[in-house]
């Protein structure tokens, strides 16, 4: 019996800290694909968009960031 407690345990700390693993893993994904967009957003500035389809690919980029976000913070 003393051995089932213990198993439960250290199986249960080992499967918090994968999961603690995982959820860092899929912060730093999320923070390179951010990185990646933010060097797009860049490289069309530079090819000198006009002004209402450089706010909108914003606003556009804004919504999928914050979707992104609100997956790993309100889960």
């Amino acid at each position: 019996m003393l051995s089932i407690a213990f198993l439960y345990k250290f199986l249960r700390k080992k499967i918090i800290s994968l999961s603690n693993f995982l959820l860092l893993i899929e912060k730093k994904i999320i923070f390179f694909i951010y990185k990646s967009f933010y060097k797009q957003i860049d490289s069309l500035i530079i090819e000198n968009l006009s002004p209402p389809q450089t706010s909108s690919f914003y606003l556009f980029i804004f919504i999928i960031i914050l979707i992104l976000f609100e997956g790993i913070f309100f889960n």
